[in-house]
Parts: C-alpha cells; structure tokens; sequence
C-alpha cells in the first residue's frame, strides 16, 4: 500500500514472534503485501523475499454472511453440504460464527465454524463433514472446507441460522423439499440455491433447485440460478422477459425485480394466455420490501409447465392508505422443440 514501512520491529524469542509496529494503524476493508526481503535464524539460516498477505478482520453484521445454497438430501453415500457467501466488503474470521439447525420435528443442532482463514469479501465456502465424499458427487467443487461431525439435516428439510458469538442473528433460512422444482423426478443429490442475494433469505422464491448443466449442485462458487441485479428506477420490471421452465440453468425462472416507495406493499401477479384466459397466480398477497425480487418457476397450479406462448403478467399492488398500483408486463415461455 505505497510502501509503507514499519518504524520497530521487535522479535519474541519465546513465541517465536516477529512485532511490526507502524506509524498509523493498517486500514480495515484493504489488502496489504507485507514483504520481508531477507530473514534469518540463530542457525544462520536465510530466507529472501518472503511475501505475506496482511488483512484487518471485522465481525459479521447481520446480512453479511448470507446462507446461499443447501444440500439435505444427498446421493446414497453422499453427504450434506452447506454453503456461506461473504456478501459484504469486509475481511470475516468464520471461525467466530455458529450454525444453528432445527429439523421440522424440533431437533437442535448448533456448531462453530472452526475454520483458521479470514473469509474474503465476496467469496463462497461450502462446508460439510466429508469434503472427498462432496468431490466425488460434485467434481466441479472449489473452496470446501471440512469440519469434524458437521450437522446432519433432515431429507425433509428444516431451519438453518447463522449466528455470532454474543447470540446476534447473521442470516436465517428455511427449506423443505416442496421449494424444489416441481418437475424433476428425484430431489435426492439437488441442492436449493439463493437466486439473488439481495432477495430475502426467507422468500421461497429467492431459493430454486439447481440446475442439471452443472450436475444439480455448486459446492463452493457461484450458484447455477443466481441472478445479477442492477438497480432499476422501475418500481416492476422482469430481469428477463422469458421463461425456459426446463431447470438446465438457463432462465429457469421469471424474476420480477421490484422498488417500492411505501413499507409492506402487498403485491398480487396473474398470468394471462394471450386470449384473456387466466392461466396461474404466482404472486398471491406477497408482502414486499423496499427493493427485491420474486420469481415464477414456470408451472401452474395443476403441476404441468405452462405452454410456450406468449403471455401477460397483470400486476396488483397496494399500500397500507390504500394505494392501488397496476402495471401489464408482457413475457413469453419458451422450450426445446
């Protein structure tokens, strides 16, 4: 960072420590190269041009850590997996959070992240107890670490919580089998990935299956449903104003991006063919936030992907006085021949 120099340098024989003190303390939310161009020991051994990477850590505020995908019903012999993404600018120590899961019968499971590295900022890790299981379901796989008698969740699904050390909530999810896409044949070996990471951890539709171009999971990097919001000055408008309702990771779902002016906006959305007949209600009384996105993942209500086709999305949203807000967005379903 400019060539800065530290003004003492102090060793602890005992320790086996080395203290570097600077004018002015280093900077948080930056990355120093600390260069050490010869060091020796009381042997005369020497070593030249030792290069280390110097980060100031701070602790996880709520929303900083987000849980992004989930395995919890893994292949015969495979194992679960958790994944977290650093979704701020901070340098976070993992080892200083707990993970917290509750089955849907009430069973409670809480571990430390014991993990000796500083999370960087937006960088994933995926966590489970076996990481050569993981591989061997999941070759593409990056940034695993594996922790000793990791939690073990339930086919059926259940609640996961990210928590500091004085009890404060990081990010906070739950999940089932019925947020999975409702056309695959088999959930066994699929993870649920986070769509957006500005939606709301707790949105069913921020959480869809992951697709089956990259082998139904993406332990450790960057999720085969996520999408990359800009903002937008629209209070709705869809991200892509297609639908290919077919989970091969390639607009698997509608996703409406939203702003809101007022607090708990209700939102309701129909979908119309282009004769005017109503085919589905995807958005039935969502609250919603300031800023977001919902989705549709392509399937009516009787379990059947909606034709291709042209169709129109009716949007209707009010407010708590009474605001009535109504938008026509025009969007079409598309699939193989």
């Amino acid at each position: 960072s400019g060539g800065i120099n530290p003004i003492s340098i102090t060793p602890n024989t005992i320790a086996n420590a080395i203290t570097l003190t600077f004018s002015d303390p280093l900077e948080q939310k930056t990355e120093y190269a600390l260069t050490i161009s010869e060091l020796s020991d009381c042997k005369g051994n020497i070593r030249l041009d030792i290069g280390i990477n110097l980060v100031i850590s701070e602790p996880a505020g709520a929303q900083d850590i987000l849980l992004n995908e989930v395995l919890f019903n893994p292949k015969d012999d495979g194992v679960d997996f958790i994944e977290i993404y650093n979704n701020s600018e901070k340098y976070i120590e993992p080892s200083l959070l707990f993970i917290r899961y509750i089955s849907t019968s009430g069973t409670m499971t809480i571990k430390r992240l014991f993990i000796s590295e500083v999370m960087y900022p937006n960088t994933y890790l995926a966590l489970t107890s076996d990481t050569a299981k993981l591989q061997s379901k999941y070759p593409k796989t990056t940034n695993l670490r594996e922790l000793e008698s990791f939690i073990s969740m339930s086919n059926d699904g259940g609640s996961l919580t990210i928590f500091d050390m004085l009890g404060n909530t990081i990010d906070s999810i739950k999940f089932s089998e019925d947020q999975h896409f409702s056309l695959l044949k088999s959930v066994d070996g699929v993870s649920l990935e986070r769509v957006s990471f500005s939606g709301s951890s707790t949105s069913p539709s921020n959480w869809q299956s992951a697709s089956a171009s990259v082998g139904y999971a993406t332990p450790g990097y960057q999720n085969s449903q996520y999408i990359d919001l800009s903002p937008s000055t629209a209070n709705y408008t869809l991200v892509s104003k297609s639908v290919s309702p077919d989970n091969d990771g390639y607009e698997d779902l509608l996703t409406l991006r939203y702003t809101t002016e007022e607090p708990e906006t209700v939102l309701n959305g129909y979908v119309y063919n282009l004769a005017g007949t109503l085919v589905h209600h995807p958005f039935n009384n969502e609250t919603l936030g300031s800023t977001g996105v919902i989705s549709w993942d392509g399937v009516t209500d009787n379990g059947t992907k909606a034709p291709i086709g042209n169709y129109i999305l009716l949007l209707e949203s009010f407010t708590l006085d009474g605001k009535v807000t109504k938008k026509k967005l025009a969007f079409s379903v598309a699939g193989r021949f």
